[in-house]
């Protein structure tokens, strides 16, 4: 990072002494070197969490978006900002001393407000505000599934509901556990994790040695790997497709049996952060944190509507059954009803 700012500073120097006027394309490399200072240095931040949070997920947006980005004038130009790049997404994976400061700051400080102390967990990029919503029940009734804190790491839980103990840990990702859908079937779930995998399991009741009675447990049949972290993973009502959300704001849409590519979403400005799809499996809601939701036909992935219906993050979508009507639920603490086929 040092030999960068070096670097851009001489030659910050000699453009400003040349009467050569330089290349615009040298330009952008400044702003991402003065982006990543400021994902860096929080220690003096101070405002409304909720929109500080919003403004550091648009810089990794626009981080991922240098990572693929093209300079057709000057090719060099295109490598230093890909490595500037991958600089600043690393501040997501390893939060400097200065933010860990800031986090202590607001959390044992009397004077925090509640918005600040119910935002504080936002400011985690590698524990962001991406939950779930549905844990799979057993089909069985005995037992859920849940994902433990993310901060632990990727890890199944089993739980007794009648007793509430726990039965059995499975360590299942490599990365945090973002999400967890089950099969239409309700004989297994999906899950989707910050290490870029789906993986697909399946409830089986077997006898361990050493016990008298059999007990529910679970087993990996298949995994998916991807090209971002996962969001959120969703399924549709007849099992053919699984939709995929990804840090990168794309949705991607794969069959089921064979993992075959099949549709992308794209056009949301922030990641996805939740979705569903109506039970005739003609249309696909989807909402992000750019406070928009969009409705998609699930057929050729045409987006019909993009809605801006909260004033913060869109947290959770859900279709009614047998029907288009869907309600939205924002991090404003607004719930929202609407016809998405009239809008």
């Amino acid at each position: 990072m040092a030999e960068f700012i070096k670097d851009y500073s001489i030659a910050a120097c000699k453009r400003k002494l040349s009467s050569v006027r330089g290349a615009i394309v040298d330009y952008p490399a400044y702003v991402v070197v003065y982006l990543i200072h400021a994902l860096v240095d929080i220690s003096n931040v101070d405002g409304d969490l909720g929109l500080i949070n919003d403004a550091v997920l648009s810089l990794f947006s626009i981080f991922q978006a240098l990572k693929k980005a093209e300079d057709s004038v000057e090719a060099q130009t295109t490598i230093e900002l890909h490595k500037l790049a991958e600089i600043g997404i690393s501040t997501r994976k390893t939060p400097s001393s200065s933010q860990n400061q800031y986090y202590d700051r607001i959390s044992n400080s009397s004077t925090a407000t509640p918005c600040e102390r119910d935002d504080l967990s936002a400011w985690s990029m590698y524990e962001p505000e991406w939950e779930d919503y549905a844990d799979p029940v057993s089909p069985f009734g005995a037992s859920s599934i849940s994902n433990e804190c993310p901060a632990v790491g990727g890890s199944l839980e089993i739980i007794d509901i009648g007793s509430g103990t726990r039965v059995e840990v499975i360590e299942a990702h490599g990365g945090s556990v973002r999400t967890i859908a089950a099969m239409p079937d309700r004989l297994g779930f999906v899950i989707g994790s910050a290490d870029h995998e789906v993986e697909f399991w399946d409830y089986q009741i077997k006898q361990k040695p050493g016990q008298a009675n059999k007990q529910l447990t679970v087993s990996n049949v298949k995994t998916m790997r991807m090209s971002d972290d996962v969001l959120v993973v969703s399924i549709s009502p007849d099992a053919k497709y699984i939709t995929v959300a990804l840090l990168d704001s794309t949705v991607r849409i794969h069959f089921v049996d064979t993992f075959k590519f099949f549709l992308s979403l794209y056009g949301h400005k922030l990641p996805v952060l939740c979705m569903d799809i109506s039970l005739d499996g003609d249309l696909i809601v989807t909402g992000s944190a750019d406070k928009n939701i969009k409705i998609w036909g699930l057929n050729f992935g045409d987006c019909h509507k993009s809605i801006f219906v909260h004033a913060d993050s869109v947290k959770a979508v859900q279709f009614v059954p047998g029907t288009h009507y869907v309600f939205s639920v924002g991090k404003d603490r607004v719930v929202k009803y609407w016809h998405a086929d009239e809008f």
